[in-house]
């Protein structure tokens, strides 16, 4: 009887302790730009996260978009993708700029996407660059040069892409010395990438440094 006691006592409390579930996806549309607030460039991680994961998972579900943020990260860490990737979509939706590129980049477009896949990460890009979120203006901007089909086209994406690397020197510069690389913008000369990979750099975009090629400094694979 004792030992019954005992089982039933550590199963009562292994259920107390056991994080709660993923919340479900909050977009009831195909696309999460369709559901986006207000959104803000900082984020502050929650760090209650680390001691107890309910809490964090209660958090998040009330709108902490950090606490969102701060949990996907974890749950990225731990291999659990698919969950991560629920959390990261609610840190967006409440409002979290990098969240809705993080989301665009590394969920919508993961593996072939299609072109609904495409069309959706480029809202979600454009959303962040409200904000001046660099990474979301850069990939925003990439995905601009992947659809250019008149010089017309060509050139009004190309300076948008200087003004870009202007305003928000970094990664910026980075896309679109890849973009030029490519000749999806018009002539340009190794000259032309070499500057452009020397203000990435300047902007603190540790992955140009030291490269004069876009392609060489993403080791063959697309931005």
């Amino acid at each position: 009887m004792r030992s019954l006691l005992l089982l039933l006592s550590v199963t009562a409390l292994v259920a107390c302790t056991k994080p709660a579930p993923p919340p479900p996806p909050v977009a009831s549309s195909e696309c999460v730009a369709d559901e986006l607030g207000e959104l803000r460039m900082q984020k502050e991680p929650y760090t209650g996260c680390a001691r107890q994961a309910a809490s964090c998972v209660d958090r998040c579900v009330k709108g902490d978009a950090d606490a969102c943020m701060t949990h996907s990260h974890t749950l990225a860490e731990q291999g659990a993708r698919e969950e991560s990737a629920l959390y990261l979509a609610r840190a967006c939706q409440h409002g979290l700029a990098i969240a809705c590129t993080s989301y665009g980049a590394d969920v919508v477009l993961a593996g072939t996407p299609t072109a609904k896949d495409t069309a959706c990460a480029r809202r979600l890009f454009g959303a962040a660059c409200t904000v001046h979120e660099p990474r979301g203006c850069a990939l925003e901007g990439k995905l601009m040069a992947d659809a250019v089909t008149t010089p017309a086209e060509r050139a009004t994406v190309r300076a948008h892409l200087e003004h870009l690397c202007t305003e928000l020197p970094g990664f910026t510069c980075r896309i679109y010395a890849y973009a030029l690389e490519r000749g999806q913008l018009g002539d340009h000369t190794p000259e032309d990438v070499a500057e452009l990979m020397r203000r990435a750099c300047q902007g603190r975009d540790v992955g140009a440094c030291g490269h004069a090629s876009a392609a060489e400094s993403f080791h063959g694979t697309a931005p």
